[in-house]
């Protein structure tokens, strides 16, 4: 099985897309925002504009081109089921093609808290316990992952997102 651990922001979306989510709002076109998505309730709007959708076409590409599974990562997992499942119809909405295969554990330490790659490390660590882990990537725009992972692991630019560049590193990755 071939694994993408996907964190959404920074990835999915970029300073460069929030600035023109600023300009879309003042110049009174959210619905480019939007993607023109008709949703009454305001907290799941809020959240979409979070979303580039760009970013998307380039997460879709990465998981035609490879097969991989989608794990969730990021900062909007959660432990409640129903969070994730929200997160996943809002990527959804956004254009996103598939399912999300899982989430990392939130682990967490008294002192200085936990490396995303301390996460990621415990899921392969239970996963591999029932299906092969072929090849993995990690797209993050922090880089707190284990010198181990640094091989799999594609430093995403917070300032632009997920590019053209970083899907072919992704796709290279998990194919090999």
């Amino acid at each position: 099985m071939k694994v993408l651990f996907l964190d959404i922001d920074g990835v999915l979306n970029s300073s460069n897309w929030f600035e023109y989510m600023q300009y879309c709002i003042k110049n009174d076109m959210y619905n480019r925002v939007l993607n023109f998505v008709e949703i009454n309730d305001e907290h799941i709007k809020r959240k979409l504009s979070m979303i580039d959708d760009r970013a998307i076409v380039n997460l879709n590409r990465i998981v035609e081109e490879t097969g991989c599974k989608v794990v969730l990562s990021s900062s909007w997992r959660s432990s409640r089921e129903s969070d994730n499942a929200l997160t996943e119809y809002m990527l959804k909405l956004k254009g996103f093609k598939y399912e999300l295969y899982g989430v990392t554990p939130r682990i967490w330490a008294k002192e200085f808290g936990t490396q995303r790659g301390e996460e990621i490390q415990a899921w392969i660590d239970k996963e591999s316990e029932k299906n092969e882990i072929e090849s993995f990537v990690i797209l993050d725009d922090d880089s707190d992952m284990l010198p181990e992972q640094m091989s799999n692991f594609i430093h995403i630019d917070g300032q632009v997102g997920l590019t053209d560049k970083d899907v072919f590193a992704a796709i290279e990755i998990l194919n090999s």
